[in-house]
C-alpha cells in the first residue's frame, strides 16, 4: 500500500524484496497521485502477468476491499490513523504487517554544535519534498545559550537555499492537495514566524517557514507537520529535552547535533 509523498519509490522498493523472495504481490498506489499510479500500472503490466504482480488503482474503497483478503504480509507506508485501520484488518487473518508511520521526529542542537553544519543538514532534510517526508525533522530543541545565534544561521541558510523569493526556486515543491495545504497552513502562527510564512492556496505553495518562541501547547506541536514548517524550541537542561521526547509517541527518527560524546550517548 503506497503513500502519496514518494509514490513510486515506496511502492516499488518493497516489491523488489517481495519478488526476490519468490512471492506474488498486489500493488495499491496512492489515489492522490493518479499520474504516477497510471505509470506504475503500465510498467507492471509490461513486466508481469496479473497472476504474479497485480496493480489495483482507486480510492479508500479499493483499499478496504483489498484488506478483506487474506495476505501473507501487508506493507504499508502512511499515517498512523490509516496504519491502525490496516493493522486491525490484518489482525482478522493474523497477517504480519510492516508499518512505516512517521511521527514528530525531534532534533536536538546542543550548545557545542557546529551551527552552520546543523542548519544546513536540518533544513536539507526538512525541506526536501517540501517537508512531505516521514523521517523529516519535525521540530528542533536547541540549547538556550545558542538559540539566538542558531536562529540567525537558519534564516541565512534558508535564503542561501531558496533565495529571496522561494516560490521562484526550482528546488522547492508544492503541497499534494488542498486538504494538506489547509492543514499545514493552519499550523502557522503568524505572530511566531521567524522566516517565511507566506502561502498561496491556488498554487498549493507554502514558503519554507521557521517558527520561534514555540511552546508545547501550540497547535504545531500537537501533530506531525508533514510540510515546510519548522518550529524551534529552546531548552536549558538536556534532561528537559529528553523528558519531552520520551513522553510522546515514538517517531521514526531522532537527530542530534553536538560534539559532546557523553551527551550524545545519553540521548
Amino acid at each position: 500500500l503506497g503513500p502519496y509523498n514518494y509514490p513510486f519509490l515506496l511502492l516499488v522498493q518493497p516489491l523488489i524484496g517481495s519478488i526476490a523472495a519468490g512471492n506474488t504481490a498486489v500493488l495499491k498506489p496512492s489515489s492522490l497521485n493518479p499520474t504516477v499510479a497510471d505509470g506504475v500500472e503500465k510498467i507492471i503490466k509490461q513486466c508481469y502477468s496479473d497472476e504474479y504482480v497485480a496493480v489495483f488503482k482507486g480510492s479508500t474503497e479499493v483499499t478496504n476491499e483489498l484488506l478483506e483478503e487474506r495476505f501473507d504480509h501487508i506493507f504499508f507506508t502512511g499515517s498512523p490513523r490509516v496504519g491502525r485501520i490496516v493493522m486491525a484488518a490484518a489482525a482478522r487473518h493474523l497477517t504480519k504487517v510492516t508499518l512505516e508511520l512517521g511521527g514528530k521526529s525531534p532534533t536536538i542542537v546542543h550548545k557545542d554544535a557546529n551551527l552552520k553544519v546543523a542548519a544546513r543538514r536540518i533544513l536539507a532534510g526538512k525541506m526536501l519534498n517540501v517537508g512531505q517526508t516521514c523521517v523529516a525533522p519535525d521540530h528542533i530543541h536547541v540549547h538556550a545559550d545558542i538559540k539566538s545565534a542558531f536562529e540567525k544561521e537558519m534564516v541565512a541558510t534558508l535564503k542561501e537555499f531558496y533565495g529571496d523569493d522561494p516560490r521562484q526556486s526550482p528546488d522547492l515543491g508544492r503541497m499534494i492537495n488542498d486538504r494538506h495545504f489547509d492543514r499545514v497552513a493552519g499550523l502557522i502562527d503568524t505572530a511566531k514566524v521567524l522566516a517565511g510564512g507566506e502561502t498561496d492556496k491556488a498554487r498549493k505553495y507554502i514558503a519554507p517557514t521557521l517558527l520561534k518562541d514555540v511552546t508545547m501547547d501550540d497547535m504545531v506541536m500537537q501533530e506531525e507537520i508533514f510540510g515546510p514548517v519548522l518550529p524551534v524550541l529552546g531548552y536549558h537542561s538536556l534532561d528537559d529535552a529528553v523528558a519531552y521526547i520520551n513522553e510522546r509517541p515514538r517517531p521514526l527518527a531522532l537527530y542530534w547535533f553536538g560534539t559532546n560524546a557523553a551527551a550524545r550517548n545519553r540521548v
